[in-house]
Formats: structure tokens, sequence, C-alpha cells
């Protein structure tokens, strides 16, 4: 059974919860709770959809909460009044509670009250109480597929003898098996693009590799060029040493000008 969650943090934490209708399934308060026990004493009762509060911004036992059980946070606008909460027990649901229990109930009916119209398109149009659920828990979470889907579903009526149907029973089954073909589609598409953004990083960091190495080889090529012009060099320096030496012995006064004039242009090359 999907749920709709309340739930009240503190020393003592409240934890209330509803069905689709809007019906009580049950109401409790746990005394210093951990967290553990707050999620299995939830997931115990049925599958929360929803996790609600009764203040904004939402406390962080709350926010985690619904994402350790996978469910949508509501927040209200406002602070939910006192007045109000007493409202709801009193007009609503007719019930005596305690403070924290009152609280996370009056968060889960305003977040019933919030879904309500969603939920209540859905009821006009399913009979099938399991495949209803499916369905609200799909549009709540925002499959607008699904929700575009509705509209081949007009809402469903009865005749007098309660026996004649809207729509063709063969028809509506067709259009139940197309709904799910289509979600087990979206599910499967939506891996895939789950499965291609892992892939991603792993793409990008090949063409910055690629990229680095092809620097890297301009770099050696420049380098090897500059070598090559420095050994010509050194080879015309010499040639030209072994020519004027030939000619003109050096002194050495002559030999120590000649190395440091050397050495000058290799430190320019470097």
């Amino acid at each position: 059974m999907r749920l709709i969650v309340g739930v009240d943090p503190g020393k003592y934490v409240g934890i209330a919860a509803l069905n689709f209708r809007g019906k009580v399934e049950f109401v409790t308060t746990l005394l210093h709770p951990s967290f553990d026990v707050v999620v299995r004493s939830i997931i115990e009762k049925g599958r929360p959809v929803i996790v609600a509060t009764d203040v904004n911004p939402p406390p962080e036992m709350v926010k985690r909460v619904a994402s350790q059980t996978g469910s949508i946070l509501f927040t209200p606008k406002e602070d939910i009044r006192r007045a109000e909460k007493e409202r709801i027990m009193r007009d609503v649901f007719s019930l005596s509670l305690n403070d924290h229990e009152r609280d996370a109930l009056a968060s889960a009916y305003t977040a019933y009250q919030h879904y309500k119209p969603v939920i209540e398109r859905v009821m006009k149009r399913f009979e099938d109480e399991s495949f209803r659920e499916e369905i609200i828990e799909r549009v709540i979470r925002g499959n607008q597929l699904v929700g575009s889907i509705l509209e081949e579903f007009p809402p469903s009526r009865k005749s007098s003898s309660t026996r004649q149907r809207a729509r063709d029973p063969k028809e509506v089954i067709r259009l139940r098996q197309r709904i799910t073909e289509l979600l087990e589609e979206r599910d499967r598409l939506l891996k895939e693009i789950d499965r291609l953004r892992k892939r991603e990083p792993i793409v990008i960091s090949a063409d910055t590799r690629v990229r680095q190495l092809e620097e890297k080889i301009l770099k050696l090529r420049r380098e090897k060029e500059m070598l090559v012009e420095y050994v010509e060099h050194l080879h015309r320096l010499v040639e030209d040493l072994t020519k004027r030496e030939e000619q003109h012995p050096p002194s050495i006064d002559e030999m120590i000008r000649e190395y440091r004039e050397l050495r000058k242009q290799q430190l320019k090359l470097l």
C-alpha cells in the first residue's frame, strides 16, 4: 500500500500515515527512537510516496526520512498554524491525539490535500486499486508520459444497472497494456541515459588525454628542431675555429674569449 506520511521530529517523534483516499492507516509516537527505527516503523506499514512536515523550512530529520525512503518531500508554503491543526483533528478526523501525533497527521493531511486533484483524477478513471496506486505514484512523481496517457481514459461511469461500462473492457485492457509497455520503455531509456552519463566522464577524460599528448608531441618536435639547429650551429663554429687555428694559432686569451662567446650563444639557444 502506498502511503502519505507525516513526521514530527523531536524527543518524541510523531508519525502518521494516510492512504490515497485520505484515510488514516496508522498514527504513533516513538520515544527517543534512532533514525533506523523511524524509517523501519514507516516501511513496515507500506510504501511511502510522500513524506510531509508541518513547517517550512523542513527539519533535517524529515529530509533524511524522505531521502532514505525514496519519497517526495512535501513542505507547506508556511508553517501550519496550531488552530488549523486542531480544526483538522476535529472536523476531518474526529480524533484526540497528543501534540506530536497531531502535528504529524496534520502534515500528512496537508500533503494529501495538495495532491488530491491528481489523486481524484486517477481514481475516476480506474477501478483496480493496485493499478490506481501505481498510476497515482507515477503522476505525483512527475511522470508526464503517464499524465498524458490518462487523457485516453474518460472518467469511469456506471449505468443504473452498474453493468454498462463507458468503455469496452477489451479497450481498457489494451490501454492498460499500452501504459505498462510505455512505462517499461521509459524505465529502460532512463537506465540507458544513466549508463551513458556514467560513461561521459571517461570519454571527456580520454579526449583531454589525447589533447595533452598532442601538445606534448608538438612540444617535443619544437625541442627537436631547436636541438638540430643548435648542433648545426656548433658544427659551423667548430669549422670556423678550425680554419682560424690553421691560419693563426690562437693565444690563450683568444681561446678564453672564444669559449666565453660560445658559451653565451649556447645559453641564448637554451
